[in-house]
């Protein structure tokens, strides 16, 4: 009985991050399971051109989200941590960074709304009105921000059936908004960027009612000093991300006609869903990464080697099997339309693959918070990323970008590995790194 709870505890920690990841997946998975049945439906009413647009404001969504987030649910899950004990002043810390958050949005997006719309502006080479899409983006990165909040506040509690909650019914729906405003009202593109618009602010207004219940309202420089130092170098960091994650977008948007971009945009959706388990398996485990680092004890390398050990074997297995059925698959499942998909597909999961080695090997920096290394991380990524665009776009169309996004992802993994080892010296399991990178590497070469 001794032997078995001596196990037992050896892989507690292992098997609560995969309780969690597994929570989060499921939610995540049916979110993208069910709206990658519904692509089907999509791409036989909306035109490539419709899906170029949606990814170009894709673009200016993620960015802005960034800049008006500011790192600060970051800030906040790292300020619960260390104040956890003083439920109060955390209070007071997250009633801080939402007024800041909803002040920022009224100085500088309503004045910018009101000037795009009577302005009537375009946007980008190919003429996007500015009203009413740039409008509705606007409006959706400050409700996504408000509910990053409130992802964050159960995320670092971990309560994990709470988030799957919230993700599956915010999802299920922005579907129903999306298939009525799509299908029946024929409003294309609006609709689908609309969609999504209510269907998180419907979610959001319950869910961030009883997440302002743990306000403490008082305003606290203090608190916002605190959010600032910590989400400055990582809004540049994130930023920096960002550009690296959308710049193909702008290029191809400046390079080649909407109805490319588009058919390069429903490639990445359907490669998110790789994106979706490796996010999700983060998100369980940085929380136990914090706690085990805390021990300050090297006995805590095992389950974090352990942890990565399960996540490696999971992926190389998901990236092995969607780039072999994924291309006859797509040709098929995407519709006449969106034929090309198929030929882009093998390349963008192939470059999630590679970047997703970035989330375990940065995490000592954002532990010992030396996230003012982060920018130049990303920034050097994002340089790599944009030249190899500019060099390979011209010629080379779409495959040219996914092949700049790869190099551009394993130069991230690279650094991130050797800063993160530099300021905390894993034993990573590197023969087991070589093997997934090598059976990926081969099985990708043979089915492009």
């Amino acid at each position: 009985m001794r032997k078995f709870d001596k196990v037992k505890d050896q892989f507690a920690v292992p098997l609560k991050v995969m309780k969690g990841a597994s929570l989060y997946s499921i939610g995540d998975v049916l979110i993208k399971a069910s709206g990658f049945f519904l692509i089907p439906i999509y791409t036989r009413i909306l035109t490539p051109t419709d899906y170029g647009i949606i990814g170009y404001l894709q673009v200016f969504s993620h960015i802005l989200v960034v800049i008006l987030g500011f790192g600060f649910h970051g800030a906040q899950t790292r300020y619960y941590f260390e104040h956890k004990d003083n439920l109060p002043l955390v209070g007071k810390f997250m009633f801080s960074i939402n007024v800041t958050t909803i002040i920022a949005f009224i100085v500088v997006c309503i004045p910018l709304i009101f000037i795009g719309y009577f302005g009537n502006w375009d946007i980008g080479n190919s003429g996007i009105p500015f009203h009413p899409f740039m409008t509705i983006t606007l409006v959706s990165v400050l409700i996504t921000v408000l509910n990053n909040y409130v992802v964050s506040s159960f995320q670092m509690k971990q309560k994990f059936l709470s988030v799957m909650l919230l993700n599956t019914l915010s999802f299920l729906l922005s579907t129903c908004f999306t298939i009525v405003l799509v299908v029946f009202f024929k409003k294309g593109a609006f609709g689908r960027v609309s969609g999504n618009f209510y269907g998180i602010l419907i979610i959001l207004l319950p869910s961030y009612f009883l997440y302002a219940k743990k306000f403490t309202y008082k305003y606290s420089l203090s608190a916002l000093k605190y959010a600032l130092a910590f989400g400055f170098p990582v809004v540049i960091h994130l930023l920096m991300g960002s550009i690296h994650s959308y710049i193909d977008r702008i290029m191809l948007e400046s390079y080649l006609p909407l109805s490319d971009l588009g058919i390069y945009s429903l490639g990445v959706s359907i490669a998110s869903v790789l994106q979706m388990f490796i996010t999700a398996f983060n998100q369980a485990f940085q929380p136990n990464y914090y706690e085990l680092m805390e021990k300050k004890d090297r006995s805590t390398d095992k389950p974090i080697t352990q942890i990565f050990t399960i996540w490696l074997s999971l992926i190389t297995f998901a990236t092995c099997m969607g780039i072999i059925i994924g291309r006859p698959f797509l040709k098929v499942f995407a519709g006449f339309q969106f034929g090309t998909t198929s030929e882009v597909f093998p390349y963008l999961l192939y470059a999630t693959y590679i970047g997703s080695f970035y989330y375990f090997f940065s995490s000592p920096i954002f532990y010992f918070k030396k996230t003012g290394l982060l920018p130049f991380i990303t920034g050097s990524s994002a340089i790599i990323n944009i030249s190899l665009n500019l060099l390979l776009i011209p010629n080379h169309g779409i495959i040219g970008a996914s092949i700049a996004t790869i190099i551009s992802h394993l130069w991230i993994s690279v650094v991130s590995f050797t800063v993160g080892h530099r300021l905390y010296k894993m034993k990573w399991p590197y023969l087991y790194i070589f093997m997934s990178v090598f059976v990926v590497s081969i099985v990708f070469v043979m089915y492009i």
